[in-house]
C-alpha cells in the first residue's frame, strides 16, 4: 500500500522489527488467552505447523510434557522465542508463533519453569532452554540459556519437547490426591478432534472428548480457509455451533445463525442439531485468540457459505426420511439408521414450530418442514405438524397405542395424535394434552349410530304437504356463498293472531334425514316449514346424534328467510294477475310477518355478521303493494315503498294502534299496527322516530277550525311588561293563529292543538310572538318538541300584513284599528314605537317605510330638557348626514338648551333607534358633565372681572425696592405666551424656591411658590389668555410648568445682569452677596438637572468675560482664563497670601493664579458656581502651604525606598546609578505586572500603571501636586529604559538568579529582534529559548550554520518525554514572529501533540462500565446489549425528541476511541467495546474502512432487528411490504411495514413515528389538488421516519414526499395481493381507489346499467368536472331525483365502483331515489378514571399518573397452572392466604382473625384468579410450568410473585385489584391491564421468562390479540 492512511500519513516500507517484546508481553500476558491452560492447543498447532505426525502427552500432579516429532525450530531461535508473539506467522515463523504464545501462556500460570527441548535429525543430545517467569521481570533480565543435556525419556529422532512444571501448592496436592485430569489436558482432547495428528499418551491413543455423531455432512470452500463442513448431527446435539479451527485444532466456537435461511432459536427444548467446520492456517483474531475480527470478512462469507450447505443437507435429510427424491451429490450420507434420521428431522420441525408460534415469518423451507407427514394419526394415517399449528383454541388429544385404532374410525380420530416417541411429538408442549380413550368410545357409538343412519334409504329435502300450506317452493342455490344449499320451504297462512306454530327446518345429512329444528314464534315471526340439506357445510355432530350447531347452520336458516320473502313476491304477483283481492288481503298478516322475519333473522339466529345481501327494496312486489294497515277508511292501505318515501322526507313514521279511524290533519301517511308490527318496520327504515299519533286524529269529514281565544291566550301570557300590545288573528295554509309585537322573536308551535315547542328565532327582524297551529309538522314521541317542520316561510306574509295594520292604525285608520285586538288609542309606548322603528330595516325603499318615519315616534328633549315626541324625518333633518345623533338612555337634570338629543328610556326603543340610525346614533351621556359645568363658569367669570388693575413690570412687595429688575417677553404674542419681571428678595429674606404673583388681563389670579423651580428670585408673570386658567382661581398644573421654564429664563437675565453690574467695583459687589451667590449657584443646580435649560449660559459667560475679575490666594484678581490648571480641573485655595515666595529658578503649577475661595457661605457658594460651570475642583491648600513652607526653609525629606527584600540581591538598584531623571529605587520582579509608587509634593503616594516588556517594581518622587497624563508617561518611559538597562547586566548571571528573570529577558531579545534589524552580539549570545526537555538556547545557538530547520512546539507543557537528538523548542506565537526571521524552523506542534495525546489516552484508565449511562437510558426507547464473541456495550433506540444524540461511541480494552455515526434510519445511541477493533496510530479512530463499516453495520443491524420486532402487521392482510431507505426528494428516511387490510373501507391509517416530534401520530395521507375524491391513500402501517440532516426543517414537504411513497407502494402491494389470489372484488376496490387518486394501475374499465363499458378516464373525468355519479337500483320512484340533464353513464347500485364513490364522495347520485344522510361514527369509550386508577396501582402503588410519569412496561406471557379456587366467604380459612414467617406470626394471625374476621371476599374477586390464570395459559410462555397457581392475601402489593411456591399472590383488599376484578368480566382492558401487571412481576422474578418474553406479550396485548 502506497497510498495516504486514514490519517494522512503516508506508509513508505513494510517489515518486521523487534522490539522490547519481553516488557511488552508481561503486559500483554494478561488478556492474551481467554483461558491460560489453553496453552497446550497452542503447542499443538505448532506440532501441525512443523509437521509432526503425532503428538503424546504425559502429565502428573506437577509436570505437563508435550512431545512431538517434526521439524524443530534452531536452537537460536530459542533465546528469543518470546520475541514471535508478535511476529510473523509465515513459514518456520508459525512454529516459532505457535510455541511463543503457548509458553507465553503458561508463564501466565505462574509455573516454576517451562523447558523447551529441541533435536534435531542424529543429534545424540538436545538443546534446551528454561523460561521462568522472572525472564519477564523487565528489560534488564538476562534471556535464557541454551544448555545440551541429555535426551529426556520419549524424546524422537527429530523433534520438540516442551515441559510445564508446577509449582507446589495446595492446588498441586489436591490435584495429586483425587487423581484429576490437568484442564490443559481435557482442553486440549476437547481441541484434537479433527486434528491432522494423533493425540496419544505414553504410545497408546488418548481418548477423545465426547461429542455426537454426524449423520450428513456436507463440504464447503471458501477463501482462507483450508475446508469447511456442515454436519447433521444425531439428537439431543446441544445448541449449533460453528468451531473455528486452526491448523485442525479447535480455537473457539461461536453459535451458529442459519437465519434467514432458518430460524435458530430452541423450542421445547429441542435444538437445531447442526455443526459448523472452519479450518484455516491462521485465523484473524483479537489479541486475546477468544473471537474472530469482524472486518477481516471470513467469518461472515464462511458462515455464508455455511448457510447454503446446511439447506443441502437438510433437503437430503428430508427425502431421505420421506422417500421422496434422492440425496443431492455434494451430501455424503454418514449413517443410514431411519429412526436416528427421523429424530434429527423431528429436531428441525421442533424449531419452526416454535418460530411460528412465536409469530415469525418462516422461510418457504421452515414452512415446507411443517408440511410434512412426520407425525400419524390414531389410525396411522398420515398428519402434519401444520395441520395441529393451525388449528384452533382447544386440546390436543394424544393416542398412546402400541398399535392404531381400526381404520374406521378415521372420520372420528384423524386429528388425534398418536405418540409413538417421536422427537417431533415435542411440539405438542404448545399445547393442552388430553387423553384420546373417550374419544375413541365415543366414536366407536357414533360409527354404530351411522351405520344405523345409511340403512335407511337416500332421499332429497322434502316438506310434508298440510292443508294450510298457501305457499310451497323447491330451492337449489347454484353460486354464492350459499352455493349448493337445496331443499324445501313451505308457508301457512294463520297469521300473527291464529296460533303460535313455531319455524319447523329438517335437516338432511348425507341424503337422509338426521335432525329437526325448530324457532320459537318470538324469536322468529314467520312459521316456515322447510327441509333443508348442504353438503360439506352442515355436518352431523361427533356422536350422530344430529348436527352440528354450526355456523352454516344458522346461515341456512338465515337464508330461508330470504327465500321466503322471493316466494311469497312470486305468489302475491300470481294473485294480483289473477286479480284475488280477497286473497291478497288475507296475505298482508303473513307478509308482514315475512319482513319481521326479514329484520330478525340475524339477531335471533346469533349472527354476528350476516353474508351481504340486496335490501329488503329488492323484494318489489313486498316492497311496493299495500300490506299495511292505515286507520283512514278512505285510503288503501299502505306500502314500504309509500312509508320509505315519507322516511326520506320527515326521518318518521306515524302510527296508531290497531283499529283506529280517523285522518290526519295534513292526510300524512299513518300505520294501524302493534307493537310487534312496529318494532319490525324500526328495523326495516334504520334511525326512524316513530311517532304516536292517536291524539292527532280527527273524524274523516270533521273540518280544522281555529281556537283563537286559547291562541290569544298564549300570546298574552308571553309579554313581560306592562304595556298593551296589538294582536292579529290570521290563517295560511295548513296553518292558523295570532300574531302579535313582542320584545323578542319567537314562535309557539302547536299541531292539533297541543304545544310542542317555543322556537326564539333571534333574527334581525321587528319582534313578534307568533302562535301557529301546523298541520305540516312532525312531532317528537313525547310530543314536547318539533321532530320535523316545512320551511317557515308562511309566516313572512303574517308579518307583513301585522305592520301595515298597525302603521294604518297609528295613521288613525279605523278600519285597520278595529282588525287589530287591544289597538293603540293614544301616543304608542316604547315597545309598539320600537316594534315600528324596526320594521324600517325590513322595508327600506318600501312606501311602507315613508309612512312610518312621518310618525311621531321619537322622544326628543326641549329647551327645559322635557320629552316630545317627533318623527324620524323630522330628526334626520336636524341632524343630517353624515352628522351624529346624540342620544340619552336618562333624562338630564339641567336645562338643555339648544341642544337636542334624543331620549330612549327602553332598551329595545335604544336598540331600534340604533339600527334606524346605522352607526349615526352617538351616546350623549359623556357631555352631561361638560355642559353642566359651562352654566357653573359663567358665573365664576363675573366675579373675577371685579378684580383692580396691577402693574405686570413691577415685582411686588417681597422684592428688592430699588434693586434690578429683569423682563422676560415674547416678541409674538400667543395664547400661551407669558410676560415676566423677576427680581432679587429683600434683604434678609431667605426663598427656597421662587415667589410669584400670576395676572390674567392685570388683575390678580393667584400667588404661589413655584415648587419646581428652586431659585431665590420674586417674580411677576402676566398671562396672555385662559389657555392655562383654573376657572378664576388658579392655573392649571401645565400652566405651573411653563411659568418655572419662563421664570427660570428671566432668573438668568438677572444673574447676568447682576454680573455686569459688578464689573469694575470692589469684588464684594458681587462675590460678598450672599443673595447674588445664592442666584447664581441655584441657576446652575438647576440647569445641571435639565440640559435642556440654556439660559444659564448668560451668566456663565458674563463670569468668564475678559473684565470680570477673580481673587486669588496669590492676593491678586484675575480673569478667569488665567486661572489653573485649566481643562475639566480648577485649583483652588482657602488662605489668600499677602507675600507669595516665589521660587529662586525653575517655577512650580503652584505660582500660576489660584482661586480664592475662603472657608465661609460665600466660598461654598463660589465652589458650588464653580462646580456648576462645570468643573472639577481640587484643594491646594495644603500644598500651597508645602511649597511656601519648603520655599521659605521649614521642611526637608530624604530619598524614597522600596519596602521588604528582592528575591536576589542583584535585582534592586539605586535610580542614579541607571542615570534616571527621577529619585528613588528599581527592583526586578516575578508576576504579571509591574508595580511603581510616584510621591507627589503634597505627600500622596499615586500608584502608576507601566505596560513594560516585563514586571518590575520602583518608588519615586516628583515636585507636582498631581500627575497628569504627560508627567506619567514620562515617568513611565523613564522607568522602562532604566529597568531594562538592569536586566541585560545580569544576562551572564542568569543560572544564579531566579528562572523569571530569564523569563523576562526573553522578552527582551524578542522585542529587540522583532523590532531591530540587526542584534548585538551580546544579545545574540544570551540563552534564554527553552526547549521541551528543559534546555535553554540563544539565537545564535539556534541559527547554526543555516542548514537544517529547527523543530519548535508553540503549545504549553507537558511535552512527550521521550529522548531526542535535537529538542524542539518550546515557544509561544509571539516568541516564533519575533525570532522567526533569524533562523529557518520547522514547527513540530501537531506530531507531539498526537503523540502526547495518543501516549495519554492508551494509557489512560479503562473504564469500570461499558454501556450507556442514566441521562443516556432516559433519552432511549429501548436499551439491549450488544451482541457478539468478545464485545461489551449497548445499544440504545433513540426517543424522538433525542434524535440529536445519535452515533456510536467506540471503546477498545476498555478505553474511549472515537465517536462514529451510525448512519441513516432510525436514531440509534451506542456505547460498545471491541477489542478487536484495529486503532490508528493516534488512537483516535478506527484503522480501515471494513472495520469501522462492520462495527456500524452490527450495531445498526441489531437496533433494526428489534425495530422490525415493533413493526409487525396484524394478523389478517391482504398483502406486506416493508419499507426501509431515503424518502426521496427530501432529507428523509423511512423505515416500517406497509399492509392492506382485509376491507379497503378501512384503510387509511398510518401511524407515523417522526423523530423530529414527540410521539406517535395517526394519521392518513392524502392525495391533494382533487376536488371531489377523498385524497386519502388507501394503506395501513407503522412507520418510523428520521431527518437525515441537522438543521432547520420546517420547510421540508415530508407529508407530500411520504404521500407519493404511499401511493407506489400501495400499488405494488395490490399487484402482489392480486397475484397471490385475494378476493378479485377487494382488489379492484383498492385499483379504482388508486385510479382515482391518479396512480398508474394499468387499464381499467366499468359496466355501466345498460350494460355498455366505461373507462376509467370517462369516470375520472365525471366525477372532478360534473361533481356527480348516478347509479340505479332499479327501484326508483317518481318523487325521488333525477338528473337536469343525460349523464353520460349509469352505474348499477352495489358494484365495487358505486361502493367506492358512495364511500369517497358525496356526489353519488340515485335515479328515482334519495342518498341518505351519512351518520358520523361513535366516538370510541373512553379509559374510566377507576381503570386508570387501578394501572398505576399496580405499577406504583395508587394514584393516577400523569404521561410524563406513566411507566413503559413490558409484559411476558407463562404456561398457564393450576388455580387454587377461593373458597366460601364462611370457611375463609380455607382461602389460601400469605404464610405466616414463624410459628408465633401464625399464632398472632389466628388470634386477629378470631377478634378482626376478614371480609368475605367479593364474587368478583373470587372469579378474578381463575379468569387470570387461564388468560395467562393462552398467551404459551414458557417451555415449563412456572405458575402453580393463585394465593390470597389481604395485605401488602396489589400483586406479586412468590418463586418459592410458584403462585402469584393477589391483594384481594387492594382498591386497584377490586375495580379492575369488577370490570374484567365485561371489559377485556381491565383484564389487558392485570395479565400485563402479572408477566411484569414473573420477569422481575424469574430468569426464565426474560426482557424479550415479556416484549412479546406486550406487543401481543398491545396490537389486541385476543385474550
Amino acid at each position: 500500500m502506497t497510498g495516504m492512511a486514514e490519517e494522512g500519513r503516508e506508509i513508505l516500507a513494510r517489515g518486521r522489527i523487534r522490539v522490547d517484546a519481553r516488557r511488552a508481553l508481561a503486559k500483554l500476558r494478561e488478556h492474551l488467552l481467554v483461558d491460560l491452560h489453553l496453552y497446550a492447543a497452542e503447542i499443538a498447532r505448532a506440532a501441525v505447523a512443523s509437521g509432526a505426525t503425532f503428538l503424546d502427552v504425559q502429565y502428573d500432579a506437577d509436570d505437563v510434557v508435550l512431545v512431538f516429532d517434526g521439524e524443530p525450530v534452531a536452537e537460536t531461535e530459542l533465546p528469543r522465542l518470546l520475541d514471535h508473539v508478535l511476529g510473523d506467522s509465515g513459514g518456520s515463523g508459525r512454529v516459532l508463533r505457535g510455541l511463543a504464545l503457548g509458553v507465553n501462556a503458561a508463564l501466565g500460570l505462574g509455573p516454576s519453569f517451562v523447558d523447551i527441548h529441541v533435536r534435531a535429525a542424529g543429534d545424540t543430545n538436545t538443546a534446551r532452554v528454561r523460561f521462568v517467569p522472572s525472564v519477564l521481570a523487565g528489560e534488564d533480565a538476562p534471556l535464557p540459556e541454551v544448555v545440551r543435556v541429555a535426551l529426556p525419556k520419549g524424546m524422537p529422532e527429530r523433534g520438540t519437547r516442551v515441559h510445564v512444571r508446577r509449582r507446589m501448592g495446595f492446588e498441586t496436592l489436591k490435584r495429586a490426591a483425587r487423581r484429576e485430569l490437568p484442564r490443559e489436558i481435557g482442553l486440549l482432547a476437547e481441541a484434537m478432534h479433527d486434528a491432522p495428528l494423533a493425540l496419544r499418551r505414553a504410545g497408546e491413543k488418548l481418548p477423545l472428548a465426547l461429542r455426537p455423531a454426524a449423520l450428513l455432512r456436507v463440504r464447503f470452500r471458501e477463501k482462507d480457509t483450508r475446508r469447511g463442513v456442515v454436519e447433521i448431527l444425531a439428537v439431543p446435539a446441544g445448541p449449533p455451533v460453528v468451531a473455528y479451527l486452526e491448523l485442525g485444532v479447535l480455537l473457539l466456537r461461536r453459535p451458529f445463525a442459519a437465519e434467514p435461511m432458518f430460524p435458530s432459536a430452541a423450542h421445547a427444548q429441542v435444538e437445531l442439531p447442526v455443526r459448523v467446520l472452519v479450518d484455516a492456517d491462521e485465523l484473524p483474531t483479537n489479541a486475546s485468540r477468544s473471537a474472530l475480527r469482524e472486518d477481516a470478512g471470513m467469518m461472515l462469507r464462511a458462515e455464508q457459505a455455511a448457510r447454503s450447505g446446511f439447506i443441502d443437507a437438510l433437503r437430503t435429510l428430508v427425502a431421505i426420511v420421506t422417500g421422496e427424491g434422492k440425496p443431492l451429490p455434494d451430501v455424503e450420507v454418514l449413517d443410514h439408521d431411519k429412526a436416528r434420521l427421523e429424530d434429527a428431522l423431528g429436531a428441525f420441525v421442533c424449531v419452526a414450530a416454535g418460530a411460528l408460534r412465536r409469530g415469525m415469518d418462516l422461510p418457504d423451507q421452515a414452512r415446507a418442514l411443517l408440511e410434512l407427514p412426520l407425525l400419524r394419526n390414531a389410525v396411522g394415517g398420515s398428519l402434519t405438524p401444520m395441520a395441529l399449528l393451525s388449528r384452533e383454541e382447544g386440546p390436543v388429544y394424544v393416542f398412546e397405542g402400541k398399535e392404531p385404532a381400526p381404520a374406521e374410525l378415521e372420520p372420528w380420530l384423524d386429528d388425534v395424535v398418536w405418540a409413538r416417541g417421536r422427537l417431533a411429538e415435542r411440539i405438542l408442549v404448545d399445547f393442552e394434552i388430553q387423553g384420546a380413550e373417550k374419544r375413541i368410545t365415543a366414536a366407536q357409538a357414533a360409527y354404530e349410530r351411522r351405520r344405523r343412519l345409511h340403512a335407511r334409504p337416500r332421499s332429497e329435502p322434502a316438506v310434508p304437504s298440510e292443508p294450510d300450506h298457501v305457499v310451497k317452493e323447491t330451492f337449489h342455490v347454484k353460486d354464492g356463498p350459499f352455493r349448493g344449499l337445496r331443499g324445501q320451504l313451505a308457508l301457512g297462512a294463520e297469521g300473527i293472531g291464529s296460533g303460535q306454530r313455531p319455524t319447523t327446518v329438517r335437516v338432511y345429512v348425507e341424503g337422509r334425514h338426521i335432525d329437526t329444528i325448530t324457532v320459537d314464534r318470538d324469536k322468529l315471526p314467520l312459521a316456515i316449514d322447510a327441509a333443508v340439506a348442504w353438503d360439506g357445510q352442515i355436518v352431523p355432530r361427533f356422536s350422530y346424534e344430529g348436527v352440528h350447531d354450526s355456523d352454516a347452520l344458522r346461515l341456512a336458516m338465515f337464508q330461508l328467510t330470504r327465500l321466503s320473502l322471493l316466494a311469497l313476491g312470486s305468489h302475491v304477483e300470481r294473485l294480483a294477475q289473477e286479480k284475488r283481492a280477497a286473497d291478497l288481503e288475507r296475505l298482508r298478516p303473513l307478509v308482514r310477518a315475512a319482513v319481521g322475519a326479514f329484520v330478525l333473522a340475524a339477531e335471533a339466529l346469533g349472527i354476528e355478521n350476516p353474508p351481504p345481501e340486496p335490501a329488503l327494496s329488492a323484494y318489489t312486489p313486498l316492497w311496493t303493494r299495500s300490506f299495511w294497515p292505515s286507520p283512514d277508511p278512505d285510503r288503501l292501505p299502505l306500502s314500504l315503498a309509500e312509508l320509505r318515501s315519507y322516511v326520506d322526507r320527515t326521518n318518521a313514521i306515524c302510527h296508531v294502534p290497531p283499529g283506529s279511524i280517523g285522518v290526519a290533519p295534513d292526510k300524512r301517511p299513518v300505520v294501524a299496527v302493534t307493537d310487534l308490527e312496529l318494532g319490525w318496520l324500526e328495523k326495516v327504515f334504520r334511525g326512524v322516530t316513530l311517532v304516536p299519533y292517536a291524539r292527532a286524529l280527527r273524524s274523516p269529514r270533521e273540518p280544522a277550525t281555529p281556537r283563537l281565544a286559547m291562541f290569544h291566550e298564549l300570546c298574552a301570557s308571553r309579554r313581560a311588561g306592562g304595556e298593551v300590545l296589538p294582536s292579529m288573528p290570521f290563517e295560511a295554509q295548513q296553518g292558523r293563529g295570532v300574531i302579535a309585537p313582542a320584545r323578542k322573536d319567537e314562535i309557539l308551535w302547536l299541531h292539533a292543538g297541543v304545544l310542542l315547542q317555543v322556537v326564539a328565532t333571534d333574527k334581525y327582524i321587528e319582534p313578534t310572538t307568533i302562535v301557529v297551529d301546523y298541520d305540516g309538522l312532525v312531532p317528537a314521541p313525547s310530543w314536547d318538541r318539533i321532530a320535523w317542520t316545512r320551511d317557515m316561510a308562511f309566516l313572512v306574509p303574517v308579518r307583513d300584513e301585522l305592520l301595515r295594520r298597525i302603521v294604518a292604525a297609528l295613521e288613525g285608520n279605523a278600519e285597520a284599528r278595529a282588525s287589530l285586538r287591544d289597538a293603540p288609542t293614544g301616543a304608542p309606548g316604547p315597545l309598539l314605537r320600537a316594534y315600528v322603528i324596526e320594521a324600517i330595516t325590513r322595508h327600506r325603499g318600501h312606501e311602507l317605510t315613508a309612512r312610518i318615519e312621518a310618525l311621531p315616534l321619537v322622544p326628543v328633549l326641549d329647551e327645559d330638557g322635557r320629552p316630545q315626541l317627533v318623527s324620524l324625518e323630522s330628526v334626520r333633518k336636524t341632524y343630517p348626514e353624515p352628522e351624529m345623533i346624540p342620544f340619552l338612555r336618562a333624562a338630564p337634570d339641567f336645562p338643555t338648551l339648544s341642544w337636542r338629543p334624543v331620549l330612549c328610556l327602553d332598551d329595545r326603543e335604544a336598540y331600534a333607534f340604533e339600527r334606524w340610525a346605522g352607526g349615526r346614533a352617538k351616546n350623549a351621556q359623556g357631555e352631561l358633565d361638560a355642559r353642566r359645568h359651562g352654566a357653573r363658569t359663567a358665573y365664576d367669570r363675573k366675579v373675577f372681572r371685579a378684580k383692580p388693575v396691577l402693574d405686570p413690570f413691577v415685582c411686588g412687595p417681597l422684592a428688592e425696592p430699588e434693586g434690578l429688575t429683569a423682563l422676560w417677553y415674547e416678541e409674538e404674542q400667543t395664547e400661551t405666551s407669558m410676560s415676566v419681571a423677576a427680581a432679587l428678595p429683600r434683604r434678609g429674606l431667605e426663598l427656597s424656591a421662587a415667589e410669584v404673583e400670576i395676572l390674567l388681563d392685570k388683575r390678580l389670579l393667584c400667588t404661589r411658590k413655584l415648587t419646581g423651580m428652586p431659585v431665590p428670585v420674586v417674580a411677576r408673570i402676566l398671562l396672555a389668555s385662559e389657555a392655562f386658567v383654573v376657572p378664576f382661581s388658579d392655573v392649571t398644573p401645565s400652566g405651573v410648568s411653563v411659568a418655572e421654564a419662563r421664570v427660570y429664563s428671566a432668573a438668568c437675565s438677572l444673574a447676568a445682569g447682576l454680573v455686569e453690574r459688578a464689573k469694575g467695583r470692589e469684588p464684594a459687589a458681587f462675590f460678598g452677596d450672599l443673595r447674588v451667590l445664592r442666584l447664581v449657584a441655584a441657576l446652575y443646580k438647576v440647569s445641571a438637572q435639565d440640559r435642556s435649560r440654556s439660559d444659564i449660559l448668560q451668566a456663565d459667560f458674563a463670569l468668564r468675560s475678559a473684565d470680570f475679575r477673580w481673587p486669588t490666594v496669590q492676593g491678586d484678581e484675575r480673569a478667569f482664563a488665567e486661572l489653573v490648571p485649566g481643562s475639566a480641573k480648577l485649583f483652588y485655595g482657602r488662605a489668600r497670601y499677602t507675600q507669595w515666595q516665589t521660587p529662586a529658578r525653575a517655577g512650580s503649577e503652584l505660582d500660576a493664579p489660584i482661586v480664592h475661595a475662603p472657608a465661609s457661605p460665600e466660598g461654598d457658594l463660589l465652589r458650588a458656581i464653580l462646580v456648576g460651570m462645570g468643573y472639577e475642583l481640587v484643594d491646594v491648600s495644603e500644598a500651597v502651604a508645602a511649597l511656601q513652607a519648603r520655599r521659605t526653609g521649614e521642611a526637608a525629606q530624604g530619598r524614597p525606598r522600596l519596602p521588604g527584600s528582592p528575591a536576589h540581591p542583584l535585582l534592586r538598584v539605586d535610580l542614579a546609578s541607571l542615570h534616571s531623571h527621577y529619585e528613588g529605587e528599581i527592583e526586578l520582579t516575578e508576576g504579571d505586572s509591574s508595580d511603581v509608587q510616584v510621591e507627589t509634593l503634597r505627600g500622596e503616594v499615586v500608584a502608576l500603571d507601566v505596560e513594560a516588556m516585563f514586571p518590575f517594581r520602583a518608588k519615586v518622587r516628583v515636585e507636582d501636586v498631581e500627575l497628569d497624563d504627560k508627567d506619567k508617561r514620562d515617568i513611565a518611559v523613564d522607568l522602562t529604559k532604566s529597568a531594562k538597562k538592569h536586566i541585560e547586566t545580569l544576562a551572564d548571571k542568569l543560572d544564579e538568579l531566579p528562572a523569571f528573570v530569564r523569563t523576562s529577558l526573553r522578552r527582551v531579545v524578542s522585542a529587540h529582534s522583532r523590532k531591530d534589524q540587526t542584534l548585538t552580539k551580546r544579545r545574540l549570545a544570551m540563552r534564554v529559548f527553552p526547549d521541551i526537555l528543559g534546555g535553554y538556547h540563544s539565537i545564535a545557538d539556534i541559527a547554526g550554520d543555516g542548514s537544517s530547520a529547527y523543530p519548535y512546539v508553540n503549545f504549553p507543557p507537558p511535552y512527550p518525554t521521550a529522548p531526542r537528538p535535537r529538542p524542539p523548542l518550546a515557544l509561544t506565537s509571539e516568541e516564533f514572529e519575533a525570532i522567526c526571521s533569524r533562523a529557518v524552523f520547522e514547527d513540530v506542534s501537531q506530531i507531539l501533540k498526537r503523540e502526547l495525546a495518543a501516549e495519554q489516552r492508551r494509557l489512560s484508565r479503562p473504564a469500570d462500565f461499558i454501556g450507556l449511562d442514566a441521562t443516556q437510558r432516559a433519552k432511549c426507547l429501548e436499551v439491549l446489549p450488544f451482541r457478539g464473541d468478545g464485545v461489551l456495550g449497548e445499544i440504545g433506540i433513540l426517543m424522538p425528541e433525542h434524535a440529536a444524540a445519535r452515533g456510536i461511541h467506540v471503546h477498545t480494552t476498555g478505553r474511549p476511541l472515537c465517536r462514529i455515526l451510525d448512519g441513516d434510519g432510525w436514531p440509534v445511541l451506542a456505547v460498545v467495546n471491541d477489542d478487536a477493533l484495529p486503532t490508528n496510530r493516534g488512537f483516535d479512530g478506527i484503522k480501515g474502512h471494513v472495520a469501522r463499516e462492520g462495527l456500524r453495520a452490527r450495531v445498526v443491524g441489531q437496533a433494526n432487528e428489534q425495530l422490525a420486532k415493533w413493526l409487525a402487521p396484524p394478523p389478517g392482510v391482504l398483502a406486506e411490504l416493508s419499507v426501509h431507505g431515503p424518502l426521496p426528494g427530501v432529507p428523509f428516511f423511512v423505515k416500517g411495514m406497509l399492509w392492506l387490510p382485509p376491507s379497503w373501507a378501512g384503510a387509511g391509517r398510518i401511524e407515523v413515528r417522526d423523530a423530529t416530534k414527540k410521539e406517535t401520530v395517526a394519521r392518513h395521507y392524502e392525495v391533494t389538488g382533487l376536488k371531489r375524491f377523498d385524497g386519502m391513500v388507501p394503506v395501513c402501517g407503522r412507520l418510523l421516519v428520521a431527518p437525515t440532516k441537522v438543521g432547520n426543517l420546517e420547510k421540508t414537504d415530508m407529508r407530500a414526499a411520504l404521500t407519493r411513497l404511499l401511493m407506489e407502494r400501495t400499488i405494488e402491494m395490490v399487484e402482489a395481493a392480486e397475484e397471490k389470489g385475494a378476493p378479485a372484488e377487494l382488489v379492484e376496490g383498492y385499483r379504482w381507489i388508486l385510479k382515482l387518486l391518479g396512480g398508474d394501475v394499468g387499464e381499467l374499465e366499468v359496466v355501466a346499467a345498460d350494460g355498455t363499458r366505461v373507462p376509467a378516464s370517462e369516470v375520472v373525468a365525471q366525477v372532478e368536472a360534473k361533481g356527480e355519479v348516478w347509479v340505479t337500483r332499479h327501484e326508483g320512484t317518481a318523487e325521488g331525483g333525477f338528473p337536469g340533464e343525460a349523464p353520460p353513464f349509469v352505474l348499477r347500485d352495489g358494484g365495487v365502483l358505486a361502493s367506492v364513490l358512495r364511500a369517497r364522495t358525496r356526489i353519488v347520485r340515485e335515479l328515482g331515489g334519495v342518498v341518505p344522510e351519512r351518520r358520523a361514527a361513535s366516538a370510541p369509550e373512553a379509559m374510566q378514571p377507576e381503570v386508570l386508577a387501578a394501572v398505576h396501582a399496580f405499577t406504583y402503588g395508587s394514584g393516577v399518573p400523569n404521561d410524563a410519569t406513566r411507566p413503559r412496561g413490558e409484559v411476558t406471557p407463562f404456561v398457564a397452572p393450576d388455580v387454587v379456587e377461593p373458597k366460601a366467604p364462611e370457611a375463609e380459612s380455607g382461602v389460601e392466604e400469605e404464610p405466616a414467617s414463624s410459628w408465633f406470626g401464625g399464632l398472632v394471625s389466628r388470634v386477629v382473625l378470631l377478634f378482626d374476621p376478614p371480609e368475605p371476599m367479593e364474587p368478583a374477586t373470587r372469579a378474578l384468579g381463575p379468569s387470570l390464570v387461564q388468560t395467562i395459559d393462552k398467551l404459551g410462555l414458557a417451555p415449563t410450568q412456572v405458575v402453580t397457581g393463585v394465593r390470597y392475601a389481604r395485605s401488602g402489593r396489589p400483586l406479586r410473585f412468590d418463586a418459592a411456591s410458584g403462585k402469584l399472590v393477589l391483594n384481594r383488599s387492594h382498591p386497584a385489584v377490586r375495580a379492575l376484578a369488577a370490570k374484567a368480566a365485561e371489559d377485556p382492558r381491565a383484564r389487558t391491564l392485570l395479565v400485563a401487571a402479572a408477566v411484569r412481576e414473573i420477569n422481575r422474578v424469574l430468569e426464565v421468562v426474560t426482557d424479550a418474553t415479556e416484549k412479546r406479550v406486550l406487543l401481543s396485548l398491545l396490537r389486541g390479540e385476543p385474550l
